[in-house]
């Protein structure tokens, strides 16, 4: 029997609602204004972090038909809210709340209005980037618009528009405090640690940071965290195009340079593979989640006349970034290992150790007892400054954190406030929502004395906290009271599990299932094999970070799936485990299948699903066996699961691992890439190559001495100086010439699927010890130039053979590649329309 349209409307409402509260994506949050009724929902949308309207906290309603997802819903804001898209009594006007038929008039295209795809977390993503990038073009708000238009014609200047939108973001801040609600101001804040203890020492930093100069010290660093750090504050740094490698390089080596000018001493430490009791897991997922959310929303954006890409942009780090950065400590010889799993206990006890301060910017730390405290890197001041009259002056200035400062305000339960203060404010390892009873019994009690309370505090209900903590005799007494109100098993579980995270008492001890190879762990610990390998091994799940791709095509990480498929076939070859589980964004629907164009689809409601890749041990080694193993079979076993085992045979060894990876990528790649693919990635790999040698020579260094390590270097050793910075002058024109209006993914897509084949074949290379010598990860991928040369080939006929100089090495190089793959479209689809007799099914 058909189920009628309210009946679908109610389990789609259930099913969306449920989610949303399970896995609660930063930005916003929702609730039923009706128990009743499933159809009227209240929205609060959190102003974006770095716009106008950061710190805000806009109330909405949400009225869906009965017929929903068939037709939208409204949305109407019951905040104040000056804005050209939306209308004086608060109604939402955008595409994507409008119905789906054909409206010429409209100005809109179908796509752009609402399908049956969307759901809630695309409508709400699309009004927090509205907000800062109104459609002005056909405005609901008229006077609104032309005031907004002046304050952008100005630069800033006419402040009209920004002054009202400051006065209703303060505004709402009452109703924030009203509900018990802590605003986000920082993506950071709202995803890391004890949720608020971040601000509540920023809000305070007279009383819990210390001025300090850091200089001639060890320092161990959150490697992880300073990664992430330093690419999403780097502002010019690309991630649409899927990132330039080249230049984040370079940010990392002078953050380094910069340390080591003030004879500071590194020691980075990486974290090793996921909890094995899973305590984040359910963390991970929606952290997943959330990253496809905001990639999906970035890559669908579809700009308006005038609007080239929203101010308010997710960005993260690049697949391939971890890697990278691991290469760049290295090639400076700075100390980097790795912990046998998540690393924040461990970087606090080595610190100890050391007697020397910890960088990072995670929120746990500020719970930790460390003895020479916590540089949170917001307070690191990256310019060098001297003192007069001495030397070895050079100095960063900084402020430290030290946790007794903290823990001095609660004298009678010192370092046990943490576990608390985690259950009440929230953390990452419990649910807040389970002890809301408790925190409404505390909100219920008279204040009592307050003289003690001298802190800058966020909202009444924080206050509240913060007093009972104080006031509390011991914390025995401060458990016991807590049992009382919510039972004493909830309270046990959840304390047993954050006093074991803010504690470093104990060595972190995984309890492995396997009994890992001494060579294994050993490398592990060294930085020399991929952090997840632990996972896989003892979890059997590995969790992928979502690129900017075209979402109407399927993953990225389905081309390089059989290369992963022996990475755990030998992981796990004695377990006994048949299956690892991988947990990746979800392909797009039937309705929304490839279309050749863009990622203007939304394709599948469902963000993130797990996949089930079963495994096989035959013919595969042993983790034991493979230090045994000639090196001369670990290559031939590499080139044979990258179907190239009689390919490129005339090249030297290092050389033709690349090359078989190029090959594998053309024959799994689907979406099929096309020989403009192939051209553009060689070309990309020369012009980085030129790039790094003009570079070097820029900076007086020997400019006629070429580092035969480095990836292309010795096919330049027949070309003089002034001809390689000719050819990288004609690069510069190239980056520098037209580029295609807008991004087209569609491009991108084909050299996602070229990042997820390196990544996974050096992975392989690396579980085989190294058989091939890796190529530099900064000299092989740099996606605006990849994007824009692909499409100035598309458009026009270019001679790349005159550009390398036809009979050079480079040029001879070229010639021979692309005979391989056939240099032209017919021999190269002919070529790849073939199953390779190698490939493992």
């Amino acid at each position: 029997m058909a189920q009628s349209p309210i009946g679908g409307a109610v389990k789609a409402l259930q099913l969306e609602l449920k989610k949303i509260k399970e896995e609660p994506v930063e930005g916003f949050r929702v609730k039923l204004m009706n128990d009743d009724s499933l159809f009227e929902w209240e929205v609060a949308i959190f102003g974006p972090p770095g716009t106008m309207y950061e710190g805000g906290y806009f109330k909405a309603h949400m009225k869906f038909p009965q017929d929903y997802p068939y037709n939208p819903p409204s949305v109407k804001f019951i905040s104040k809210m000056w804005h050209p898209n939306v209308y004086e009594n608060g109604d939402v006007c955008i595409s994507i709340l409008h119905p789906p038929v054909d409206d010429p008039q409209s100005g809109e295209l179908p796509s752009e209005r609402w399908n049956p795809t969307q759901n809630v977390r695309t409508i709400l993503l699309s009004i927090i980037s509205l907000l800062n990038e109104p459609n002005t073009f056909s405005p609901a708000n008229v006077d609104a618009s032309v005031m907004y238009r002046k304050w952008k014609d100005s630069k800033g200047k006419d402040k009209e528009y920004e002054n009202i939108i400051r006065k209703q973001v303060q505004a709402t801040k009452e109703d924030a405090e009203r509900d018990g609600v802590k605003v986000p101001t920082t993506l950071q804040e709202f995803i890391m640690g004890i949720k608020g203890i971040k601000k509540l020492i920023e809000s305070n930093e007279d009383l819990f940071l210390a001025n300090c100069e850091l200089q001639s010290t060890e320092l161990v660093i959150d490697g992880p965290n300073l990664l992430h750090f330093l690419f999403t504050t780097s502002k010019d740094l690309d991630f649409l195009h899927g990132g330039d490698y080249n230049e984040f390089a370079t940010v990392i080596r002078d953050f380094f340079q910069t340390l080591q000018s003030c004879h500071v001493r590194p020691l980075v430490v990486m974290d090793g593979g996921h909890s094995i009791d899973d305590r984040k897991l359910k963390t991970k997922k929606s952290r997943t989640e959330q990253r496809i959310n905001r990639i999906r929303f970035q890559c669908n954006f579809r700009p308006h006349k005038g609007r080239n890409k929203p101010k308010f942009e997710y960005k993260c780090l690049p697949i391939l970034g971890y890697d990278l950065f691991l290469e760049v400590l290295r090639d400076m010889g700075i100390e980097v290992v790795a912990s046998p799993f998540e690393a924040d206990k461990e970087i606090a006890a080595i610190a100890n150790d050391k007697q020397c301060p910890v960088l990072s910017q995670d929120a746990d730390f500020y719970a930790l007892p460390i003895t020479a405290g916590f540089l949170p890197i917001d307070y690191l001041r990256m310019k060098t400054e001297r003192k007069h009259g001495k030397e070895m002056s050079k100095f960063l200035k900084c402020k430290i954190y030290h946790f007794e400062k903290f823990t001095s305000l609660f004298p009678r339960l010192g370092q046990k406030v943490f576990p608390l203060l985690a259950i009440l404010l929230g953390n990452d390892y419990s649910d807040k929502e389970d002890f809301q009873a408790f925190v409404d019994w505390i909100s219920s009690k008279s204040p009592g004395s307050s003289h003690h309370l001298s802190l800058n505090l966020e909202n009444e209900m924080q206050k509240k906290i913060m007093q009972w903590l104080m006031q509390e005799e011991s914390f025995g007494m401060a458990q016991n009271r807590m049992k009382t109100v919510l039972g004493e098993d909830i309270v046990k579980k959840a304390l047993c599990v954050v006093e074991d995270a803010y504690s470093i008492d104990k060595k972190q001890e995984p309890q492995c299932s396997l009994s890992m190879p001494e060579w294994f762990m050993s490398n592990h610990t060294d930085c020399l094999i991929p952090s997840i390998f632990m996972t896989i091994a003892t979890s059997h799940r590995i969790f992928f970070a979502c690129q900017p791709e075209d979402f109407a095509s399927p993953s990225s990480y389905k081309c390089s799936m059989k290369i992963r498929r022996v990475i755990y076939s030998i992981l796990l070859k004695d377990t006994g485990k048949t299956t690892v589980s991988e947990y990746d964004r979800a392909d797009p629907t039937p309705s929304s299948t490839h279309t050749g164009s863009s990622a203007n689809q939304h394709g599948n409601t469902q963000s993130l699903e797990c996949r089930a890749i079963g495994i096989h041990g035959n013919g595969f080694p042993r983790l034991a066996d493979i230090p045994h193993m000639a090196d001369e079979d670990k290559r031939g076993l590499l080139l044979k699961v990258l179907q190239a085992e009689n390919a490129f045979i005339e090249f030297e060894p290092d050389t033709r691992f690349l090359l078989a990876i190029l090959l594998y990528w053309s024959k799994n790649s689907f979406p099929g890439i096309n020989i403009l693919h192939v051209k553009t990635l060689l070309v990309c790999w020369i012009f980085l190559s030129v790039e790094s040698y003009v570079k070097k020579a820029d900076q007086s260094l020997d400019e006629h001495r070429l580092d035969r390590k480095r990836n292309f270097d010795s096919m330049m050793s027949d070309l003089t100086s002034e001809q390689i910075k000719a050819m990288f002058d004609e690069f510069k024109r190239i980056r520098h010439s037209k580029k295609p209006q807008g991004i087209r993914f569609d491009i991108l897509q084909g050299f996602a699927q070229f990042q997820t084949c390196i990544m996974a074949a050096y992975d392989l290379n690396s579980l085989l010890n190294f058989p091939f010598r890796k190529h530099q990860i900064q000299l092989l991928f740099c996606g605006r130039f990849l994007h824009d040369f692909y499409g100035m080939l598309e458009k026009e006929r270019y001679d790349i053979r005159a550009l390398l100089r036809e009979g050079s090495k480079l040029g001879i190089f070229y010639s021979k590649v692309m005979r391989e793959f056939g240099d032209d479209e017919t021999v190269f689809y002919q070529r790849n329309s073939q199953n390779s007799g190698n490939a493992l099914q």
